[in-house]
């Protein structure tokens, strides 16, 4: 497909030359295959009564590709019913990321001795070109971007049929960026289990960081995990959690805690005496 042996090499199709068509795959490293075409064989062409070229197109779709993924196309004849398997070509490993969506030109020399019947499919060589041109492929680089400002919401009335939510962020800088993540809904009681998970190597310079819940109703919710890991909180100016609409900032909620210490300490010394 890429190159050719220099050995002519000849398939009689002479009780399938109606037709002549290819399907194609991609294979991976283990041998896998998964199709490119969808099932059925694409740059169909008519079989010609004489010897000679004939070419038809297919447009392939853009396909992602590891680096060790090879492409296999094989080639079918048909008798205007039933198709069968002539050849295989393969590829060899390409090194891409990415096969091109682009169109393909597909040519079969098919050669004809009309006095006696005889209809080959013949390749290989410069004489019988049968080939395959704007086979294309290239290697896609990924590209990290620093996030200034990002929002994910989601709004809805009922997360009964949601089994399982998962929300992942990659980018190559934190410290510097603001992060909002909110989750409105009218109803959460079928919600067994929610697990929000934010782990960074740097977060000494993020100033501000909001976690909101809002819903009606916790009393079936059976269990919550907030988990925050990082390596310093010393320089994080400003950190809350709003529960159902109620803002109840923390170091209140300390002081309420010892107070209630102190008062229950009072009343056993009170009892004592």
């Amino acid at each position: 497909m890429t190159s050719q042996s220099g050995t002519s090499g000849s398939i009689d199709i002479s009780n399938y030359h109606a037709y002549i068509g290819i399907r194609v795959w991609k294979r991976n490293n283990a041998g896998t295959e998964t199709e490119i075409t969808d099932g059925s064989p694409h740059a169909i062409a008519a079989v010609p009564s004489s010897s000679g070229i004939v070419f038809a197109y297919w447009s392939c779709p853009q396909t992602s590709l590891a680096t060790t993924d090879a492409i296999v196309v094989r080639v079918y004849a048909s008798d205007g019913s039933t198709w069968v398997l002539l050849d295989t070509w393969v590829t060899e490993q390409l090194g891409a990321t990415q096969l091109d969506g682009v169109q393909w030109t597909v040519y079969y020399y098919i050669y004809v001795v009309s006095k006696t019947g005889v209809y080959n499919f013949r390749f290989d060589t410069t004489t019988y070109n049968s080939r395959i041109t704007n086979f294309s492929w290239s290697i896609v680089s990924k590209t990290w971007h620093d996030v200034a400002v990002w929002s994910f919401q989601l709004l809805t009335r009922k997360w009964n049929n949601i089994s399982t939510f998962a929300l992942t962020l990659q980018t190559r800088a934190w410290h510097e960026t603001t992060w909002t993540f909110q989750l409105q809904t009218q109803k959460w009681h079928e919600i067994t289990s929610w697990i929000f998970q934010f782990a960074t190597k740097k977060w000494n310079s993020i100033a501000y960081w909001t976690w909101q819940t809002i819903t009606y109703g916790w009393h079936t919710i059976t269990e919550w995990t907030f988990t925050l890991i990082t390596h310093g909180w010393h320089t994080i100016t400003l950190w809350h959690i709003t529960i159902g609409g109620t803002d109840i900032p923390i170091l209140f909620i300390g002081l309420l805690f010892f107070a209630a210490i102190l008062c229950l300490t009072f009343i056993l010394a009170h009892k004592t005496i």
